[in-house]
């Protein structure tokens, strides 16, 4: 883990809409 701590303050539907499949998979299960 990163020693940066970003706030979550989007449900995972706002955070769909906002990233691409790509970047929503990296970011939800650090896909890679």
């Amino acid at each position: 883990m990163d020693s940066h701590t970003y706030p979550v303050t989007r449900t995972d539907a706002e955070w769909r809409a906002r990233l691409t499949p790509e970047q929503y998979a990296v970011m939800r299960n650090h896909g890679t």
